[in-house]
């Protein structure tokens, strides 16, 4: 497993990776997921400017160095989220939510999720810990897990 700080080499392997990927399988796009954060602004304003640790900053440095075809943030309280939706504070983590709970953000997500890309030709990258990707991998034929989360 490779961890934030030691992604710098992975990152370049995964590039090289999504791009041989996307020729050989013919995927139409590449979409990252990026978990959020227990740092938040206390004030309503975009999903990208909601986060502020150090965590979220380097997810989505991380993100945006693959030059994906798009990038949506994973909220506990909100679900799928565009770098631009406006967003009120929360409190809400679903590493703390009931196995029922997480199942049903699950398929909020997925609901959502389907709108934006297709779920058996896109390239899915997953920049989340276990809890917040365990029941969408199941929906996702093609995905990667770069890293671990903890």
């Amino acid at each position: 497993m490779f961890y934030i700080y030691d992604a710098t080499i992975y990152k370049i392997v995964l590039r090289f990776h999504l791009i041989f990927f996307k020729l050989k399988t013919n995927t139409l796009k590449t979409i990252v997921l990026v978990t959020c954060v227990a740092e938040k602004q206390h004030q309503k304003s975009t999903a990208k400017d909601m986060y502020t640790g150090e965590l979220f900053d380097k997810l989505m440095t991380y993100a945006k160095s693959l030059k994906p075809d798009k990038i949506f943030i994973l909220s506990g309280k909100y679900g799928l989220l565009s770098l631009n939706d406006i967003i009120e504070y929360y409190d809400v983590n679903l590493n703390e939510c009931s196995k029922k709970e997480q199942m049903e953000w699950s398929d909020k997500v997925l609901q959502k999720l389907r709108q934006e890309a297709d779920l058996q030709k896109d390239m899915f990258v997953m920049l989340t810990n276990e809890t917040y990707r365990k029941y969408l991998i199941k929906h996702m034929k093609y995905f990667e897990v770069p890293f671990h989360i903890a």
